[in-house]
């Protein structure tokens, strides 16, 4: 009997002690609530001290507040009165708060609960800081006269409809590394939202997710995707028809579906990615079709052109290939009948199967690359095989028995070392290196063109004397016209 009495008492101990540690020694525990100046509060977290703002729904207030708001970072309160941080807005907390102008937020909250600023319709200014993490469905839903938000880079997930009803939103910056978004398209924090004119991807950002703007076609200010992305997801740039120019950082490695389909204003793409993974089908390509491209910069770090990349682009006039460029994918420019010229650059070693086919306005082609590119099958089917072919002059006879390149039949104007080198006599450009000026002689001068290596015009004109002081160091090849022909020679500026 005394052993049972004996158990039982020490049962009882730890009981009481299990009881005292989960209600915080005096009481409180998990899910208590208390009010502070008439904000209710409930506690989340006793060990450390932790509470949320707010209960859920009407909202956390005895009386609506107005004009600017500060959350406090903690509150002192509860049956014991101790000191609690307050790391969570909870759902509903300032729900219908429409005389609310601006909130701040302190670093002490990770999470924005669902709701949690639902019409407040005043609200026109809010700051979310690096420590939240979670922002949660119809967060700022019907907030109308938001007209900027900042996600930060702490923010791992949005919830749906964070941001509908923000019919004032003109400016989002984004700088979240990685976040995930819903996954029905509709449910995008700023899905079909026309009010976003401007953009500003952070340079900390990793991933672009999935349907992150999808619609927004308002926005007509250039969109830079910087050198810290790594991946742009499904459709987060849909119909964002009122894109005008876009840039594409050295890191992308991929791209998915529809990533940038119906942009139907963008008329420049500037890319920039070293090598980079395309989907598998042409038609799920970033630029499929979009004949409102008419401009297109290869950015001097790229290796790789990926498989279908400008697919159907026919307004595209003309294209340059840098130096750093080691292949061209399959169909990356196919139907592409807007394209006139194009340069290669020197390391080209392949061209994939139908690259160029059916770029039917090619004028003029030309290759810097000494060995000629292995080209797949129909890379330049229906182009006209009688246009010029440009290529180092003591390679021609190699382009000319090499498969596919053999098919054209005008290798002419070839880029030699000097004017010797086509048989020209009548012509001199010295001094050759230079440094401040060169001198062109000869008869019968209609212009003359000065172009680096990746094709750009530096100097058109009919002066014989040129200043290329300015020029950066490198080589460049000088186009002289006479009224029998084109010469061409290169010319090394010092």
């Amino acid at each position: 009997m005394k052993r049972t009495r004996l158990f039982l008492l020490a049962a009882m101990a730890v009981f009481v002690f299990e009881i005292g540690f989960s209600n915080n020694a005096n009481g409180q525990s998990v899910g208590n609530t208390f009010v502070v100046s008439g904000v209710t509060y409930k506690l989340t977290s006793l060990s450390p001290n932790e509470v949320q703002l707010g209960t859920g729904y009407p909202n956390a207030f005895a009386t609506n507040p107005t004009g600017s708001y500060t959350i406090l970072d903690s509150v002192t309160g509860g049956t014991n009165n101790l000191t609690y941080s307050v790391t969570s807005i909870g759902n509903y907390a300032f729900y219908y708060c429409s005389g609310l102008t601006s909130v701040t937020i302190p670093n002490s909250v990770k999470y924005i609960g669902d709701y949690a600023f639902e019409a407040c319709s005043g609200l026109t200014s809010v700051t979310i800081p690096n420590s939240v993490t979670s922002i949660g469905s119809d967060a700022f839903n019907g907030c109308s006269g938001l007209n900027s938000i900042t996600i930060p880079n702490s923010v791992t997930s949005i919830g749906s409809h964070a941001f509908s009803g923000c019919s004032g939103l003109t400016s989002v910056t984004w700088n979240a590394v990685n976040c995930t978004l819903p996954t029905n398209y509709s449910h995008g924090p700023f899905y079909n939202k026309t009010s976003i004119t401007n953009v500003t991807i952070g340079d900390s950002v990793q991933v672009i997710p999935n349907y992150l703007f999808y619609g927004c076609s308002g926005i007509t200010e250039t969109l830079n995707i910087p050198n810290s992305v790594t991946s742009i997801g499904y459709q987060a740039f849909y119909n964002c028809s009122g894109l005008i120019s876009l840039t594409i950082g050295n890191s992308v490695m991929s791209i998915a579906y529809y990533a940038f389909s119906s942009c139907s204003g963008l008329t420049s793409v500037t890319w920039n990615a070293v090598n980079c993974t395309l989907p598998t089908h042409a038609s799920y390509s970033p630029f499929f079709n979009n004949t409102s491209i008419t401009n297109v910069t290869i950015g001097d770090s790229v290796q790789v052109i990926p498989n279908y990349l400008f697919y159907g682009c026919s307004n595209l006039t003309s294209i340059t290939f840098p130096n750093s460029v080691t292949s061209i994918g399959q169909f990356a420019f196919y139907n592409c009948s807007g394209l006139t010229s194009v340069t290669i650059g020197n390391s080209v070693t392949s061209i994939g199967n139908y690259a160029f086919f059916d770029c039917s306005g090619f004028t003029e082609i030309t290759s810097l690359a000494v060995t000629p590119p292995t080209i797949g099958e129909d890379c330049f089917g229906n182009v006209p095989t009688t246009i010029p072919v440009h290529v180092p002059c003591e390679c021609e006879a190699a382009y000319q028995s090499a498969s596919g390149w053999s098919d054209f039949t005008n290798y002419t104007d070839c880029i030699g070392n000097g004017l010797n080198d086509i048989g020209t006599t009548d012509f001199a450009i010295y001094p050759n290196p230079a440094k401040d000026v060169i001198t062109i002689e000869g008869e019968r001068i209609i212009g003359v063109e000065v172009v680096d290596l990746f094709g750009k015009v530096v100097y058109q004109g009919k002066e014989t004397a040129i200043d290329v002081s300015t020029f950066a160091k490198g080589n460049y090849f000088v186009r002289v016209q006479t009224d029998k022909g084109t010469i061409t020679k290169k010319v090394i500026v010092e």
